[in-house]
């Protein structure tokens, strides 16, 4: 992301972070332990583990589960 920035001119308050199923979980880690680097997360069929949702209120995050996506009950969790 770094080499990005200066090298591509990419805007650092436009990076956003999403992942889908395993890409979900990380997502909720990589959004929730670097908020300071996203303007933005969504995690889609992920599961949360232990990550911690407090660091994400400064940030858009979208979390997206199918009310029938049992496996891991995520969404369970999810509610």
């Amino acid at each position: 992301i770094e080499t990005m920035i200066i090298y591509e001119d990419v805007n650092p308050n436009k990076v956003y972070v999403l992942g889908y199923s395993a890409g979900g979980d990380g997502v909720y880690h990589l959004a929730s332990r670097m908020a300071d680097r996203w303007a933005g997360a969504a995690a889609i069929a992920g599961h949360p583990n232990n990550a911690k949702p407090e660091s994400l209120r400064n940030i858009a995050f979208a979390l997206h589960q199918g009310g029938k996506d049992s496996a891991y009950h995520r969404n369970d969790i999810a509610l």
